[in-house]
């Protein structure tokens, strides 16, 4: 037969059985192996070994690992609720929640990996200004000067410097507001010519604002131009310039270390000032980051405000054969802040949540995050957890492996490394194999006997590939009744998703089934946009009935297209054994449904022009009908 093939694999093993390379070479434990064959999973191998070394990594190198991370679909940095969970979007300046689509938290997190507002390396005018006061140790936290250390400074020019960016300070503050009147003004002659809209109000007082606190802003730098003086001595006149130049670029978010008394809520948040690195920042932590996980972890703590609470190693695919996949949960955490209130006469210091009722997160939520399975074992390493691995999968596919050492005749028998951090590894189970893999296979996803089905995507083909449209608009639509949406099993179900080619998601996985009580209630939600349009409305009114939603009912019901109603009336008719109507109302429904250029689309969703000509295909119908084939004759007339 075949033999078996060999690939490159990562292994996990127990914790309390696993001893470590270098104090017991030749020992022999049980592992899980996790295939890296494809070269999609071996470009992770960098990030996994950063987070095993867990050693301080250069800023140009993280970014290079961070693009490998962030460029992933269906990932980790996809799938983790950026818009529910990030902090500092949940109101507007008028206290009123923000809707999903204008929080930014995606894009932060983006704009981080890609370097923005790196901790110590930061250029923003607040930033060079905090540097400077700390070169010249004029900060509170600054180390007592040494012998040898050398601080002076040239009055005049110091204040020829201050005087200058002062004058910067006053121009950049007097563009800016000029531009923020700029377009307020033309946004209000929108809305008074016609242009207004529901969000008009909101964007009329967001604006108006910003106008205001602009204006603001350029008095208080105008304030300092015209109060500039000479102070008493060098020292603590650089001290108070820098600090008024780091207040004046950052408003109220400083670093509480550099002299503020707010943080923006987050680094790298979009509409915030950047942050005051503190004197640790710039000058103890060199390298910040251990790489791209390590990264990812302070996000999490930071910037959605919750803690890993594990890391979990699942089955991810509903069919047969183990696809392994990762998984972690979260839990958000508790913020609160302190307020004084009076009892009997004193005061006391509460603690008072920061929970909201509108915000979509609140301290105790859990999510699971789906991730594969590389990603699962580096937010692990950069968390310090462990992992859990469910134990049908761990007995299924554990094998006896050792460490690979070095060969006999040579000095020592230490073990091997493969790549640059981890050590290398072969299976002692010659005669036994395990079929598992770490991302379905295409021949996994192929073998349903639905693969054949075209999408409604095949009805409009790209013009670039050459091929032409489909004969029908009924092949990319498996599911023609409710009563076979309703007979098909869970596996049947899964496979014709896989072959549809408009579906471009991924399948649930077993455990989200099992959430479901083991119903295909998580298939349904994804198979129902992608099947004919009379079959959804149909399963959509039963829902509404179910859930006693009479209004939704009623008004599904009275939306149905001519189409469906031609099917139901055809239905009708046939209960009542009149085969003639039933006849008729058929060919109409199948009349009208060549007619559409998608039959899984709702009437009204896309242009009618798509469709074909009604009164073309009704009279093209009649003709045919009324020629007679005889006339033609056939092609043994004259022979």
């Amino acid at each position: 037969g075949e033999q078996p093939q060999r690939i490159q694999c990562l292994f996990l093993a127990l914790p309390t059985t696993q001893p470590q390379p270098h104090a017991d070479p030749k020992a022999k434990f049980y592992a899980m192996p996790i295939p890296i064959a494809s070269p999609s999973r071996k470009k992770l191998l960098p990030l996994l070994e950063a987070a095993y070394r867990n050693e301080p990594m250069s800023k140009v190198r993280c970014q290079a690992l961070n693009s490998i991370l962030v460029n992933r679909d269906n990932g980790i940095y996809d799938n983790l609720p950026w818009k529910e969970w990030g902090v500092g979007y949940e109101k507007d300046a008028a206290g009123l929640p923000v809707d999903e689509k204008y929080r930014f938290g995606k894009r932060d997190a983006f704009d981080r990996f890609n370097g923005k507002d790196w901790p110590g390396r930061s250029f923003s005018i607040g930033n060079l200004a905090a540097r400077a006061m700390y070169e010249l140790r004029l900060d509170d936290g600054a180390p007592l000067l040494q012998q040898d250390d050398d601080v002076s400074f040239d009055d005049d020019a110091a204040q020829q410097l201050a005087k200058r960016v002062l004058e910067l300070e006053r121009k950049e503050a007097a563009a800016a507001l000029a531009e923020a009147e700029e377009e307020f003004a033309i946004f209000r002659m929108e809305v008074e010519n016609g242009g207004y809209d529901a969000s008009s109000n909101q964007k009329l007082d967001e604006m108006y604002k910003n106008v205001s606190d602009r204006r603001e802003n350029l008095g208080k730098v105008q304030a300092a131009v015209d109060d500039f003086k000479s102070p008493a001595s060098a020292s603590s006149f650089m001290k108070i310039f820098l600090q008024r130049v780091i207040d004046m670029t950052t408003g109220g978010n400083a670093d509480q270390e550099a002299g503020g008394d707010k943080k923006a809520p987050y680094r790298g948040a979009y509409g915030y000032a950047p942050y005051i690195d503190s004197r640790s920042d710039m000058f103890d932590k060199i390298y910040p980051y251990n790489g791209p996980f390590d990264l990812l972890d302070e996000m999490i703590t930071e910037q959605l405000r919750a803690d890993v609470l594990g890391v979990v190693i699942e089955d991810s695919w509903l069919l047969d054969g183990l696809v392994l996949g990762g998984a972690c949960v979260l839990e958000r955490t508790a913020s609160s802040h302190k307020e004084t209130i009076q009892i009997d006469g004193e005061n006391v210091e509460i603690n008072v949540s920061d929970d909201d009722e509108d915000c979509l997160a609140q301290s105790g939520d859990v999510k699971i995050v789906e991730c594969d399975v590389e990603e699962a074992l580096g937010v692990a390493l950069a968390s310090g957890l462990g992992i859990s691995v469910e134990r049908g999968i761990w007995d299924s596919t554990r094998i006896r492996v050792g460490y690979k050492v070095k060969q006999d005749d040579e000095e020592d028998d230490s073990p091997v490394q493969e790549g640059e951090v981890f050590p290398a590894i072969i299976s002692l189970d010659q005669e036994s194999s395990v079929q598992i893999s770490a991302e379905p296979s295409e021949s996994m996803k192929t073998s349903s006997p639905f693969s054949g089905i075209k999408s409604t995507s095949g009805l409009f083909p790209d013009p670039n590939s050459g091929g032409g449209s489909s004969s029908s608009n009924e092949d990319g639509n498996p599911i023609k009744s409710v009563e076979a949406f309703d007979a098909m099993s869970i596996k049947e179900k899964a496979e014709i998703l896989l072959s549809l080619e408009s579906f471009k998601g991924r399948l649930p996985r077993p455990r989200v089934i099992r959430e479901a009580g083991n119903t295909a209630k998580p298939l349904d939600d994804l198979l129902l946009p992608l099947i004919d349009e009379g079959v959804r409305r149909q399963v959509k009114i039963r829902r509404a009935l179910t859930e006693g939603d009479t209004e939704l009912a009623n008004e599904l019901q009275n939306g149905r297209s001519k189409r469906q109603q031609a099917r139901e009336l055809a239905e009708a008719a046939r209960r009542d054994g009149n085969e003639a109507l039933a006849d008729m109302w058929s060919d109409e429904a199948e009349l009208l449904s060549d007619l559409k250029a998608d039959a899984t689309q709702d009437e009204g969703s896309y242009s009618s022009f798509l469709d074909k000509d009604e009164w073309y295909e009704r009279d093209r119908i009649s003709r045919a009908k009324k020629v007679k084939k005889s006339s033609f004759g056939n092609l043994f007339d004259g022979l």
